[in-house]
């Protein structure tokens, strides 16, 4: 008579003889559980957001799998949370320290939105996380030093938000990351030098914020750099030299801090707003070093107390330099050189508030690209050349507050895009 368990045995071995594809698909026990906790996290962060104005959470219930949420993106074999995309949806509230239940996430785009509070810590519990977007929002408070944990990271957007405190210096260890963005926050401390290990780093932004002290030299070893923008600050010193070895490296905005050196070598420059000149001879010395960078688009050097006069060279820029070259607000003197028609294709040409004396150049009017032509405020004297006639493209002259004198040429009837026109006090004779 055979034995309960050897009718067990046989069962069992009946079962999986008949139906053996059946037994193949029972579900592992961990994997279910993970999917039960992207499911919770996910409806844990819905409920910490306000999203009356926006439609994309509608589909966030239990009437369809969670990977079919808007917003959400899984992976195909595991079908866990991979993606969660929920930039620009006019949402708002804070978000749910349940986001670092999500472990396989890898992208989370929250920017564009009116999220406030902390930016939960938790985050930093996403070990393969390579891409964090949380700007243009409202959150407060410090960033987690713990998001360095998230050694996977290729692009971290803190900008345009209400943050405070030092930047952690150990997001310093994150060698992955490409793109790093703190703009206009309230940010205090000093740039740490950790910075130096981020090897891969191609992009670092911190314009607007509170932060002081000098730029450290370990910045200088980011061979990958293309961007470095940290103006609308408080840091000072001198411009460090090895920005001038890092041949990565295209655009440096310094604009609005209060160094005491120049900077040049770069395709654009921004140096405008800081104590940079001393108001004698031989402050513009380095435009000539300048004139050697063939790539040079846009440079601005407004602001700085810069005296002296322009040399012709600044002129050597050709074709390169088409964007921009603002000088305004300085006290440069002597005439303005004559060769500035060789930079034709330039847009926008300010040189305002000098002490610029002497006619306006005739060549001037071959600058064709010319959108804007900003000299007001000078001792320019001299009729007012009648080849500004061939500037078509021009939108804005400005030439109030010099000692100009003769006619309007009627040329300038040619400048039919012309938005503003200013000779208030320029003209002294006129018929």
């Amino acid at each position: 008579m055979p034995t309960f368990q050897g009718s067990v045995m046989l069962f069992v071995f009946l079962a999986i003889s008949l139906f053996p594809s059946q037994c193949h698909q029972v579900t592992n026990p961990t994997r279910l559980r993970g999917k039960e906790t992207d499911r919770v996290a996910l409806l844990a962060i819905k409920a910490q957001i306000k999203h009356e104005l926006s439609s994309v959470l509608i589909s966030w219930n239990e009437s369809s799998h969670f990977c079919q949420w808007k917003g959400v993106g899984c992976s195909h074999r595991h079908q866990r949370v991979i993606v969660l995309d929920l930039q620009s949806q006019q949402l708002a509230g804070s978000i749910s320290p349940h986001v670092g239940n999500l472990s396989f996430l890898k992208k989370l785009y929250l920017q564009n939105n009116s999220f406030t509070g902390d930016i939960p810590p938790h985050i930093g519990h996403l070990r393969r996380l390579q891409i964090l977007r949380l700007g243009n929002n409202s959150f407060s408070g410090k960033i987690p030093a713990n998001i360095s944990s998230c050694s996977n990271l290729i692009k971290l957007d803190f900008g345009f938000n209400r943050l405070v405190r030092k930047i952690p210096s150990a997001i310093g260890s994150l060698s992955k990351l490409k793109m790093l963005s703190f703009d206009d926050n309230s940010l205090t401390g000093t740039i740490p030098p950790s910075f130096g290990n981020l090897s891969s780093l191609t992009k670092l932004l911190a314009i607007g914020n509170f932060l002081e002290g000098s730029i450290p030299s370990s910045v200088g070893k980011l061979t990958s750099l293309k961007l470095f923008a940290v103006g609308d600050n408080m840091l000072s010193g001198a411009v460090p030299a090895f920005i001038f070895n890092m041949s990565s490296l295209i655009a440096f905005d310094l604009m609005g801090n209060q160094f005491h050196d120049k900077l040049y070598g770069l395709s654009e420059f921004f140096i405008s707003s800081n104590y940079l000149g001393s108001g004698k001879a031989g402050d513009l010395s380095f435009l000539s070093d300048l004139a050697n960078s063939t790539q040079l688009g846009a440079l601005d050097i407004s602001s700085n107390n810069f005296g002296g006069m322009l040399s012709t060279s600044l002129w050597n820029f050709s074709t390169s330099l088409y964007h921009l070259f603002g000088a305004t607000n300085n006290q440069i003197h002597g005439s303005i050189p004559n060769g500035i028609g060789n930079l034709v294709n330039m847009e926008n040409l300010g040189m305002s508030y000098n002490e610029f004396n002497g006619s306006i150049p005739v060549d001037i009017g071959k600058l064709r690209n010319l959108g804007r032509l900003i000299l007001n405020n000078n001792k320019l004297s001299g009729d007012i050349p009648s080849s500004l006639g061939s500037l078509t493209e021009l939108l804005i002259l400005d030439l109030q507050g010099n000692d100009l004198q003769g006619i309007i040429p009627p040329s300038l009837g040619e400048c039919q895009r012309l938005l503003l026109l200013h000779f208030l006090k320029t003209i002294s004779v006129f018929h």
